[in-house]
């Protein structure tokens, strides 16, 4: 880094003085400060922005810029336009690209709104220009000075963002809250699809002025917006602000970059340079119906998982947070069963699906798109030959064991008590807890499936090494053992070396040891358990992360194993008799998962070196604080975990396995409530009580998890001592 020390000395002054700013050449401001007045020094961190950015080399291989400081130069100015976000984390992003976005400039109308239609307003993208306390989570306020910024803070949800709209002439002491600390545009939106326009690359631009309304416009174009509907009357907010003159350009440029511009005001000065007018209580009914945000249904009609208790549902989420019907946000844990590893609703992503759809959904034959894919498991699976591709982990466990089960002509599977591996009958079982732990004893987790079953199955004790005396004693019919690297119902790391056994044992006894990666592929590492602790299995089952937000499941072998794979081309071809396995599936491997999956793992790939690091930091960060509290507060409670995945244990005992923890835990109806609290609190967990942190998770949300959890453990420290 000393060589980079001459450029951090000089960087804010050299931008200053080709901007011409008042504070350029500034007395009294040493190197040291430099940090504090404009938060530059990260973008010289040699793992960022000059040597590993993506954004950055992207943009320079295509030849939109010619190094890092001619992207800064170019496009960096977008970051003086707008003040400090809070939470800062939350910046001029790409997170809202094609959202319709609504500008609140009349606080009056705001309470005109009935009961339903004020809730889906607070389900939209918002920027309020004027603070009120009945509307209290805008997306972001517009704030013109420092008591409004203060004031704000009172009343807003922490989800909400107020931005400073400071003064060109403002001193430059007061620089140190006016900045972000990173600038995070997709650059294959922004500068490919959207571009910036030009009145923002400009130093004298009117974002720097006083019209909020005006600011208002430029960040809704800035973030993303499809349409921007502005309710109520703009014209007192420009007029004395000599900003007027600048509307009908501004209208102009966003018409030409095909973003629609509603307004409430019919008369307004809106409407009469091209805004469409609108009522808006019409507008919201509309978007009730037909948008993203649906009003819930009265009536239930679906079985699934989680729908016979319809006072939680879920309208939409993004980043590190889902929002209920009423537009409420959560800090969300569950990040979609740990697969949202990069946050909902990832605009990468989401772009690279939006690209896909133009191409068609299903073809129904093999892609070109497949066939990347596949070179891109081997380059993060080495050690595996071959793939095969299914829609879910389900899906790919039931595909493992058939292909298994066909390489060893064997029909047995070993599977450990307390383990999930999908919801297809062959794996639905568990230990039914009438023998003793150390020889559990097998028994169907769901009416339906056949009793007949179990003699596929042998049961193996977690975490006890009789486990390795069962599968030497049953080698001859064990076509491979199954496990969890690391056990959802009980993530601890004490249980890796355990699995190191485990892989001596079967290697010892001839049986194939496969890994259930479904939830560790990808979250321990880009490439899972295996490569993280060093132990590898003869073939694995994958899902969830890969799939960047859509269903996917994979299996990857070593290749004697693999190769019994066949493709039978016509229906009916292919015996049992032959040896070959037969996988198909319509919707595998379909043009539209692929380019999510592949996506995703570029972009795990091209950030390897910061996710995880970051991610595992403040998980470890989340439990450290939780456990400290249960120790010095004599509460029976401490929360486990490996890398990104954690889970509160009910009790402070150590915990040797899954049915040992529910015999120490309190009851279901003890944690339901508990969980319940949480969830009232702010805090959503889903139902497996898994709690996984995200790309997006923040050290704020780790706050306030830690104090949600501490807050509901004070007030369940009897329950649990039980």
């Amino acid at each position: 880094m000393k060589t980079l020390d001459p450029i951090i000395k000089n960087y804010e002054k050299k931008l200053d003085e080709l901007a011409g700013l008042s504070w350029a050449g500034a007395s009294g401001v040493s190197p040291n400060d430099i940090p504090d007045l404009s938060r530059t020094r990260e973008c010289f961190d040699g793992d960022m922005y000059l040597l590993d950015n993506p954004t950055i080399k992207e943009v320079i291989r295509r030849g939109l810029v010619v190094d890092a400081w001619d992207h800064w130069i170019k496009f960096g100015r977008t970051q003086r336009r707008f003040a400090r976000f809070s939470p800062y984390n939350d910046v001029l992003n790409d997170r809202n690209l094609g959202r319709d976005i609504y500008i609140l400039a009349d606080n009056s109308v705001i309470g005109t709104l009935s009961g339903d239609l004020f809730g889906v307003l607070k389900n939209q993208i918002t920027i309020l220009c004027e603070p009120t306390p009945i509307f209290d989570a805008p997306s972001y306020l517009i704030c013109s000075n420092k008591r409004e910024l203060m004031v704000s803070s009172k009343f807003l949800e922490n989800t909400s963002s107020p931005i400073y709209l400071r003064p060109i002439k403002e001193p430059y002491e007061n620089f140190d809250i006016l900045n972000l600390p990173n600038i995070n545009l997709n650059f294959e939106q922004a500068f490919n699809k959207r571009s910036l326009p030009k009145y923002l690359t400009n130093f004298t631009s009117p974002i720097y002025g006083e019209a909020k309304v005006l600011a208002a416009l430029h960040l809704a174009f800035v973030i993303g917006a499809r349409r921007i509907i502005i309710f109520g009357k703009i014209d007192k907010l420009v007029e004395g602000t000599g900003e007027e003159k600048y509307i009908k350009g501004i209208l102009s440029y966003l018409k030409q970059s095909h973003v629609q511009i509603l307004s409430t005001e019919k008369s307004g000065v809106l409407c009469r340079h091209g805004a469409t007018p609108i009522v808006l209580e019409e507008e919201l009914k509309s978007e009730a119906v037909s948008g993203p945000d649906i009003l819930p249904s009265k009536q239930v009609y679906l079985v699934n998982e989680g729908y016979g208790d319809s006072s939680f549902l879920i309208s939409r989420a993004e980043g590190q947070k889902v929002f209920d019907k009423d537009g409420n946000p959560y800090i969300d844990t569950a990040m979609a069963a740990g697969g949202a590893i990069l946050g909902h609703s990832n605009p990468l992503i989401n772009a690279t699906i939006s690209s896909a759809l133009e191409f068609g959904l299903v073809y129904g034959r093999p892609t070109i798109a497949g066939n990347n894919f596949g070179e891109l498991l081997h380059s993060i699976f080495p050690w595996f030959s071959k793939f095969a591709i299914a829609n879910t982990g389900s899906e790919a466990t039931m595909r493992l064991i058939r292909i298994v089960r066909n390489f060893t002509n064997k029909k047995k599977i070993g599977v450990f008590a307390g383990s999930w591996h999908g919801t297809n009958d062959f794996l639905l079982v568990d230990d039914d807890q009438s023998a003793p732990e150390s020889h559990p004893k097998a028994s169907l987790r769901s009416s339906g499936s056949p009793e007949e079953l179990l003699e596929l199955i042998t049961l193996l004790p977690h975490n006890n090494e009789v486990a390795f005396d069962i599968i030497s004693e049953n080698r001859e019919e064990l076509a491979a053992v199954l496990c969890e690297p690391i056990q959802g119902s009980n993530p601890k790391p004490s249980d890796v070396e355990f699995v190191r056994k485990l892989r001596d044992v079967t290697k010892k006894s001839g049986v194939l040891l496969a890994f259930d990666e479904v939830i560790t592929g990808g979250r321990l590492g880009l490439s899972g358990f295996q490569e993280k602790f060093n132990i590898f299995a003869d073939i694995a089952a994958y899902g969830k992360i890969f799939g960047g937000g859509l269903p996917i499941g994979f299996v990857g072998g070593r290749e004697d194993i693999m190769s019994t794979v066949i493709d039978p081309q016509v229906r009916g071809a292919n015996k049992a008799s032959s040896g070959n396995v037969i996988l198909g599936g319509t919707f595998s491997a379909n043009p539209l998962v692929i380019a999510s999956a592949i996506k995703t793992i570029e972009l795990l790939k091209a950030n390897n070196s910061t996710i995880y690091p970051y991610i595992d930091g403040l998980s470890e960060l989340m439990r450290q604080e939780i456990n400290d509290f249960c120790k010095n507060n004599n509460i029976a409670a401490r929360m486990y975990g490996v890398g990104s995945i954690s889970r509160l244990l009910m009790t402070d005992r150590p915990v040797r396995s899954a049915r040992h923890r529910d015999e120490l835990e309190p009851g279901n109806e003890v944690q339901a409530a508990f969980y319940k609290d949480v969830l009232e609190l702010g805090i959503h967990v889903g139902n497996n009580r898994l709690i996984f942190i995200s790309t997006e998770h923040e050290r704020q949300d780790i706050t306030n998890i830690v104090s949600v959890f501490t807050t509901v453990l004070s007030k369940f420290s009897s329950e649990l001592a039980k």
